[in-house]
């Protein structure tokens, strides 16, 4: 093998891996802790649905719900992302560690507008611009237009929750709500005037 650096007070490096062997990656562990893991037959696909670290391919953790891609600085997102932000345990940023959030179209996540990046399979895309400057892929619920949920997760890609209820998301101008519904409540999600069909 080659020579490689690991980060301080790391047992791995999650950018390359450094520190693990063959068969192995660096990936999230318990309580943000940085370990390595065996790598699965068959993992999971970048930003699709996932419950555990150990179902994510190489350099990518389930964080929120979605297999992401660690990163250092922005440009390590290449064309997974769009923006490096820190992950949190809890309320408290995990040293060190980043991930790339998917840059996804709320309106459809499996078959995303021109410029906008798909979530994998079992993932929806939420609007993360308050908390985080952009939209992200997250673990999808199953609720459809006027399901009861009481969070984003609770619904099914292409919906949200919105004060209680699960409503599919539209353009302003767009063609997403059926019949007796209306688009309503625009406001800008990632450069996007969008709102959902009540």
């Amino acid at each position: 093998g080659a020579c490689c650096a690991l980060p301080a007070g790391q047992q791995c490096d999650l950018l390359t891996s450094c520190g693990c062997g063959s068969g192995s990656t660096c990936s999230l562990g318990e309580a943000g802790a940085v370990a390595c893991r065996v790598l699965p037959a068959q993992p999971k696909a970048p930003y699709a649905s996932c419950n555990a670290h150990a179902e994510c391919p190489a350099r990518y953790s389930c964080i929120g719900g979605a297999c992401k891609l660690h990163c250092q600085v922005t440009a390590d997102c290449g064309a997974e992302g769009t923006l490096c932000v820190p992950a949190t345990f809890g309320d408290a940023a995990i040293a060190g560690v980043s991930f790339c959030l998917r840059g996804c179209d709320v309106v459809s996540p499996r078959e995303p507008a021109a410029g906008a990046r798909a979530c994998g399979e079992g993932a929806t895309c939420v609007d993360a611009t308050v908390e985080l400057g952009a939209t992200d892929c997250s673990n999808a619920g199953s609720g459809v237009q006027g399901a009861s949920c009481q969070l984003e997760a609770d619904c099914a890609p292409g919906f949200d929750c919105f004060l209680g209820a699960c409503e599919r998301w539209c353009a302003s101008g767009g063609s997403e709500c059926g019949l007796g519904l209306v688009c309503s409540g625009i406001y800008d999600v990632g450069g996007r005037e969008l709102g959902s069909c009540c």
